[in-house]
């Protein structure tokens, strides 16, 4: 069985930030880590009711609305083991890539629509990651930035090569629909 990634994130996020309800917990994942992870209130709660049942968090006392939650001793042991482990690899799963993959039954028009809105979307998904990468470095500060940074150069550097790959896509489209196979291929060589 699969280990639930949820909930070391969600431990990683009261060892940061303190004390924080389910509701608090979903908008610091989104502020924080919004640009590469994200958790819905339907992985949040459960989680939490698992992680308080196992002994990885409890209860905190706090004034105000919510059930505010706190890291253990347990939980900090559990997350700082999970961070020591090398990640899982990640495996790749694109619709575009699917498409394109069965291009040829679509058609070099409807290939290069794909291709277009795929670098209208990297174009903009690259602004927002600079964006994004921009606010951390205000919000941050010693060890943190540092590991902010390093956070958001993969995630520029991805997003950068996401557009230079739909642009070149369009490229070879383009010599595929003017010269033929020998001319597309020759655009990835």
């Amino acid at each position: 069985m699969r280990e639930k990634t949820t909930r070391f994130v969600l431990l990683g996020a009261l060892a940061a930030a303190g004390p924080l309800t389910g509701f608090d917990l979903r908008r610091w994942v989104g502020a924080e880590l919004g640009a590469f992870w994200s958790e819905s209130f339907g992985q949040i709660y459960p989680g939490l009711r698992e992680l308080q049942a196992e002994g990885l968090v409890a209860a905190a006392d706090r004034g105000g609305e919510g059930k505010p939650y706190r890291i253990t001793p347990a939980g900090r042991a559990a997350l700082l083991a999970w961070l020591s482990r090398s990640p899982r690899p990640e495996r790749a799963r694109s619709e575009l890539l699917a498409k394109l993959h069965f291009g040829r039954f679509l058609g070099t028009e409807s290939v290069r629509a794909l291709l277009e809105a795929a670098r209208r979307h990297a174009s903009e998904r690259l602004e927002s990651v600079q964006a994004e990468a921009e606010a951390l470095a205000q919000r941050t500060t010693g060890e943190e930035r540092v590991f902010a940074q390093l956070t958001s150069e993969r995630l520029l550097s991805v997003a950068r090569a996401e557009l230079a790959w739909a642009e070149r896509a369009l490229r070879t489209v383009e010599a595929l629909e003017a010269g033929g196979p020998d001319a597309a291929l020759a655009t990835l060589a």
